[in-house]
């Protein structure tokens, strides 16, 4: 038989070659070992497609980094968002927080109707942001990360001019009333969302490479 490493022929019933000192394998185990490796391919070449399309569909599936707070947002917290954001527009648009002295309160107060319209639609406008994002977190689309810092840059100016505005009207009208309560109100929002955009931000810095699609 021919050595596989120097090609020198040998004795059939040589264990080690001649020239080189090389293992020589027989026919019958080089058959074995050929057939074992021909078998063994057509199942790695079907089971291929599937790892590669599992790791394409969950990029967070072959990432190390922990994914709990991702999938609160994507499948929870972002769409309960939404949907308060959405109850609370139809709340202000519609006046029924004012329990049904709406007409009263824009007749003696107008300003505050421009204000009620301004904030109702910026919440809407909002819950259509959330649910975007939601989704582009969910399929892992590029730049999904930078659409929440969005989201919640917008709920938060548009929180914090509201009590701005709703104060200064106030402020108009009798400068005897307590206005605490508002206050507290818009420095609670202004905080919120500054730790909540800061937090994200670091959070999704760390995990920037899973967002490709």
């Amino acid at each position: 038989m021919y050595c596989k490493n120097c090609g020198t022929l040998n004795n059939d019933s040589d264990a080690f070659c001649q020239n080189c000192g090389a293992v020589l394998q027989s026919k019958d185990e080089s058959n074995i070992v050929d057939s074992s490796a021909n078998q063994a391919e057509p199942y790695v070449n079907q089971a291929q497609p599937y790892v590669n399309s599992f790791s394409a569909s969950d990029p967070a599936s072959s990432s190390a980094l922990p994914m709990n707070w991702h999938k609160f947002l994507a499948y929870c917290g972002l769409w309960l968002g939404a949907l308060a954001n959405l109850i609370t527009g139809i709340r202000i648009i519609t006046g029924s927080q004012y329990e049904g002295y709406k007409s009263l309160v824009y007749y003696v107060i107008p300003d505050l109707k421009s204000l009620d319209t301004f904030y109702g639609l910026a919440l809407f406008a909002c819950v259509g942001l959330g649910c975007f994002t939601a989704y582009s977190l969910l399929k892992f689309k590029k730049g999904a990360p930078k659409f929440l810092s969005i989201l919640y840059i917008a709920t938060g100016v548009s929180t914090l001019i509201y009590y701005i505005g709703l104060t200064s009207i106030i402020s108009s009208i009798s400068r005897d009333l307590d206005l605490s309560q508002i206050s507290a109100s818009a420095i609670g929002t202004l905080i919120g969302s500054i730790a909540a955009l800061v937090i994200n931000y670091i959070y999704y810095k760390k995990r920037s490479h899973l967002f490709v699609n």
